[in-house]
Formats: C-alpha cells, structure tokens, sequence
C-alpha cells in the first residue's frame, strides 16, 4: 500500500473511533436524561400526593376554633357537673332525712309493740 491510502485507512479508523466515541457519550448522556426525568416524574407525583394531603389538613384557624368549641364544651359540661352535684346532695339530704323518718317509725312500732 501506498503511503496516502495508509493515512486516508488511519484517518477513517480515527473517524470510525470518533464516532463511536462521540455515540458512546450521546447513549450514555441520554439514557442519564432519561433516568433524570423519571426521578423527576416520581417527585412531582410525591409532591403533588403531599400537596392534595396538605389541602385536606385544618388550617391554623380551624385548630383554634376547634379549641374554642372543646373549652366551650368542657364549660358546660363542668356547669353540668356541678349541677348534678348540687342535685346529688339534695338527693342524699332528702335520702338521709327519709331514713330518720323511717327509723323513727320503727323505733315508735316497735315501742308500741314492746308494751302491750
């Protein structure tokens, strides 16, 4: 062979090199591309679950009004308590007070039936 044809088969085989390097890089750069958009498709489907999670959460406003109705609520029902309480007091009072009117019943019965 010739001197010229050697360099032109060098220069093709150079070329040929090039190229493949040059697709080498090019696959690997967009297959990275490909996974790049993946990773993100899967974060935008996370984030946009957690947003639609976070929209359905009450706001700063609905906890405190939340609160407010639960100390509303747990007035009463401690107003309710103490009535009731009030309410059992007179219960046992008038209990208590029956009681005394039954044993003095018992005891006069019994004082009748003692001396005949």
């Amino acid at each position: 062979m010739t001197e010229p044809l050697v360099q032109i088969e060098l220069f093709i085989a150079a070329a040929a090199a090039m190229v493949s390097a040059v697709g080498i890089v090019w696959t690997w750069i967009t297959k990275r591309g490909q996974i790049n958009r993946h990773d993100i498709d899967d974060l935008e489907t996370r984030v946009t679950t957690l947003e639609t999670k976070m929209e359905a959460l009450p706001t700063h406003q609905d906890l405190t009004e939340i609160q407010g109705r639960i100390t509303r609520v747990g007035d009463k029902v401690s107003r309710e308590v103490g009535d009731v309480r009030s309410e059992v007091g007179e219960v046992k009072g008038a209990i208590t007070a029956g009681n005394r009117v039954l044993d003095n019943i018992l005891q006069a019965l019994l004082s009748e039936r003692n001396q005949q």
